[in-house]
């Protein structure tokens, strides 16, 4: 597989921790975020760390969406992953 720019881009309104493949580690953040990440595969796991709110995940592959996933549910978790 090629290399390939992906971006995870993530949307809430609320605490979310999890990992994103490619980053190495794991990050706790609140709010909106977006990563950008040189691969040939990409994946994130994402919970949301609150009972109220969304968490939306999306994964970009040079500029366009490929891949996209969300919840509401009380400490609800989204995966997703995508290969160039």
């Amino acid at each position: 597989m090629s290399e390939a720019t992906f971006t995870i881009v993530i949307e809430s309104d609320t605490e979310w921790s999890g990992a994103i493949g490619g980053l190495g580690g794991s990050t706790t953040r609140s709010g909106s975020a977006s990563f950008t990440i040189h691969s040939s595969i990409v994946s994130a796991c994402i919970q949301k760390q609150t009972e109220w709110g969304y968490l939306t995940v999306k994964i970009l592959k040079n500029g366009q969406l490929v891949e996209q996933q969300s919840t509401s549910a009380p400490y609800g978790v989204v995966t997703v992953s995508a290969g160039s």
